[in-house]
């Protein structure tokens, strides 16, 4: 296709003011967003491509997963064989299949939280340098910070508790991370440690995403000023005060417990987890249920993450998870922000995705219905088109 686009006829959800502007059109030229304006008042270039919609339709802002790991596998029967540390090439090819897979369903950035050897650094920079790639965001932590002997210890490099633990956080800020992500349910660091994570990343201009699951563990991800607080709950009535203070992010993930409690075949999934056991798990999904209702009413920011590629959870579980959010006491429009201008604001990203504005990159979904009214997961099932970064999916 040209590197100009025209997509004529549609009303734009705008998530930030919560409306719907009907009838409009949006140009786009090199990846971007390049105008936006009433469908009557456009005349384009020749080379452009126009896609005139005539029956009425929703564009939205593509999605974005804020936890999934993109170089694992969640299918059961292909996880059987599947090794971590496969060859590199295996690995970048099963990157590249999730990542279609999310690209499907109207995904077009995943924060990818974690893999063996840092190799979702090498992903992102293949999909940066590749133009024949797809056209996707992938952002990396590279390796994830844990201990020796502590949760994933063996899926990166772990600290040794004896270097510098800012050298070693630095390190994956020098090798390419776009952000730190920090193991903490078993509280392996204590806040001093915690704060020096976050410190050092902050230093760098590079935001912390923190592996959450405990009262003890929030509160202190909450103390040393984490950004974002991973598959977190319970919250008690001063944690809900700091973070809205603090301006923290919570991603519960709520499809993974979900999916994992209800797994057809229990025990391939608590295989694939040997540190934890069924009861641990209904916890956590019983906590969620409890909790996330509070989120949604204290006015919370909650991102969409999946946990796309453990298993059993597949890489188009964004729907899902919306979908549950509105059961779990959010309105539609709380439920799309939360894979849209939420997740885009708690990346620092907010000036290139997560809402269609001019200048912004062209991440858009079309919709055959309206995603603010009725079933938010029936909405995704009329997608008719899926545009990232200005390309048509």
């Amino acid at each position: 296709m040209s590197s100009s686009l025209l997509i004529q006829n549609v009303n734009i959800v705008d998530v930030v003011v919560g409306d719907v502007i009907p009838c409009q059109s949006i140009y786009i030229k090199d990846g971007l967003i390049k105008l936006i304006q009433n469908s009557g008042s456009f005349s384009m270039p020749d080379s452009t491509d126009v896609v005139n919609f005539e029956e009425e339709l929703w564009a939205i802002p593509g999605l974005i997963d804020s936890h999934a790991h993109v170089m694992e596998e969640a299918d059961e029967i292909l996880a059987r064989k599947f090794k971590f540390d496969e060859p590199l090439g295996d690995a970048i090819n099963r990157a590249l299949k999730n990542i279609n897979s999310a690209l499907q369903a109207g995904i077009t950035t995943i924060r990818d939280v974690g893999a063996y050897g840092g190799r979702n650094n090498i992903v992102r920079d293949l999909l940066e340098r590749e133009p024949g790639i797809y056209k996707f965001r992938l952002l990396s932590c590279g390796n994830h910070v844990t201990v020796v002997g502590g949760h994933w210890a063996d899926r990166g490099r772990a600290w040794n508790q004896v270097e510098s633990l800012s050298k070693h956080v630095q390190e994956e800020i020098n090798r390419g991370a776009d952000f730190i992500k920090v193991m903490n349910d078993d509280v392996i660091f204590n806040l001093n440690q915690l704060k020096e994570i976050v410190e050092t990343a902050h230093y760098n201009n590079k935001k912390v995403a923190c592996h959450a699951l405990s009262k003890s563990s929030i509160l202190l991800a909450l103390h040393a000023k984490a950004d974002t607080i991973e598959h977190a709950f319970p919250i008690t009535d001063f944690m809900i005060r700091q973070i809205k203070k603090q301006n923290t992010f919570l991603c519960p993930t709520f499809v993974a417990a979900y999916d994992t409690i209800y797994a057809p075949n229990i025990t391939a999934v608590l295989s694939a987890f040997p540190d934890c056991s069924y009861d641990e798990f209904k916890e956590w999904y019983n906590l969620l249920l409890e909790n996330i209702p509070k989120a949604f009413k204290n006015g919370i920011n909650v991102l969409a993450g999946t946990d796309a590629g453990t298993i059993p959870t597949p890489f188009n579980s964004i729907h899902r998870e919306m979908d549950f959010f509105t059961q779990l006491g959010a309105s539609n429009l709380d439920a799309l922000r939360t894979a849209t201008i939420n997740p885009a604001r708690a990346f620092g990203l907010e000036k290139k995705i997560g809402s269609l504005e001019v200048g912004k990159s062209a991440d858009i979904v079309v919709l055959g219905s309206n995603p603010l009214i009725g079933n938010i997961k029936d909405a995704f099932e009329t997608m008719k088109m899926v545009i990232s970064r200005g390309y048509v999916v």
